[in-house]
């Protein structure tokens, strides 16, 4: 204990120096002149021998309003808050846009900058395999972001301006350019679906095609070449020019994906697609498989657990959300979450609370109309990649070093 402190508490309780460890004076409870203080040692406490008053130092130099006396605050349990986001090392593309959301929203720059890979990753998923050596030969390209933030963070108008914003203008230009064709062959593949189950059931029914004299029996060579149609027309559609899932079940979800050739992101201030994983629609236990699967490319096969959806072979989801602390508090099946790696495949951003800190509005900056036109044109361009045809991408020598170093 600092001799400083000593002299304080002593001369607060009115004590005097006894010995090289003990003080002596009135105690505070009964008044008597037998209280002891001892300063040094393990026991640093204070008695009384007439009233069997006991204390601590720390406890009586909080009575006498004297911080630090005995021993020093403990360290607060649990980890420490997170690092926070390298916002100066992503490209200038995402940095700069990311910046001005941030600066313009009055929200996290660490929460922008997170968003800003996921817009990436939305637009460029399932089209590029990392290949980082002969023996790890392939990894799958998408990412799931989670932001804790509390409500009044200005999530929204971040999650809007970094994803939602962006990729909305792109389905519409993709609506434009690809509508028309996907259309024309979405009513072909329609018109041989409904053919084949008309002829289905006259064939079942013993019923024929025409009227009166010309009724003829449909054949069991008619339904299979009906059937053989509608499996050309199905090779034949097109992907729905769409990227965007909105709040959706885990079976919509799905069958989203498979409508939008396995692509699709699903972005939400408010916990989207991540809130129903802890078992809001399948009487409480935790739906984790369909999306541990997307996010590793793993193919979707719904029939296999008694659903209806068509099957993906190759998803690419991206998942970016928000959502609040009690949030994680709250889940149910938080073991199983944990345990299966649901929470390992996502990035999480816990910034500090900016609430009492921004600026009023009069005084934050404007976006930067031509950061965020980079940012869109750089999104457009990833998303006019073929999916079809994958880029496989190799390690540069140097990178494969550090990735060595990095496992060491």
């Amino acid at each position: 204990m600092q001799d400083d402190k000593v002299a304080l508490l002593t001369k607060s309780m009115g004590l005097r120096h006894h010995t090289e460890s003990l003080y002596k004076g009135p105690c505070p409870d009964c008044g008597e002149n037998d209280f002891w203080l001892r300063t040094v040692g393990p026991n640093k406490k204070a008695w009384c021998n007439g009233c069997g008053y006991k204390n601590t130092l720390l406890s009586l130099g909080a009575e006498y309003g004297i911080v630090g006396v005995g021993w020093d605050e403990p360290d607060p349990p649990g980890p420490g808050r997170p690092l926070p986001f390298p916002i100066d090392k992503i490209p200038d593309v995402l940095k700069d846009h990311a910046k001005s959301v941030s600066a313009s929203t009055q929200s996290d720059v660490g929460m922008s900058g997170m968003f800003s890979l996921l817009g990436v990753s939305a637009m460029s998923a399932g089209k590029w395999v990392p290949r980082p050596s002969k023996a790890w030969t392939k990894e799958h390209l998408c990412l799931y972001g989670v932001g804790i933030a509390r409500s009044g963070e200005r999530k929204s108008p971040m999650v809007h301006l970094m994803a939602i914003k962006p990729i909305t203008a792109w389905e519409a230009e993709q609506e434009r350019i690809k509508g028309p064709e996907y259309l024309a062959r979405k009513d072909t593949f329609d018109m041989a679906e409904q053919r084949l189950q008309a002829l289905k059931k006259k064939y079942a029914n013993g019923t024929g095609i025409g009227k009166g004299k010309n009724i003829k029996p449909v054949t069991h060579r008619e339904v299979e070449d009906a059937r053989f149609k509608l499996e050309e027309a199905r090779d034949n559609l097109l992907p729905e020019p769409r990227i965007l899932i909105g709040d959706a079940t885990i079976d919509k979800a799905v069958e989203r994906l498979g409508a939008q050739g396995g692509r699709g992101a699903n972005f939400s201030a408010e916990g989207g697609l991540w809130n129903v994983t802890d078992g809001r629609w399948s009487e409480g236990k935790a739906r984790l498989e369909e999306l541990n699967q997307a996010w590793a490319g793993e193919p979707l096969d719904p029939q296999r657990l008694g659903r209806a959806t068509q099957k993906v072979e190759n998803p690419a989801l991206t998942m970016g959300v928000t959502i609040q602390p009690s949030v994680l508090n709250n889940i149910k099946n938080s073991e199983s979450m944990r345990g299966e790696g649901f929470f390992a495949r996502h990035l999480w951003m816990y910034p500090p609370s900016m609430v009492g800190y921004r600026k009023n509005s009069g005084e934050a900056p404007v976006l930067d109309k031509e950061a965020e036109a980079r940012y869109t044109k750089m999104l457009f361009t990833l998303g006019d990649f073929d999916p079809e045809v994958p880029v496989d991408v190799h390690l540069t020598d140097s990178a494969r070093q550090a990735l060595n170093a990095y496992e060491d």
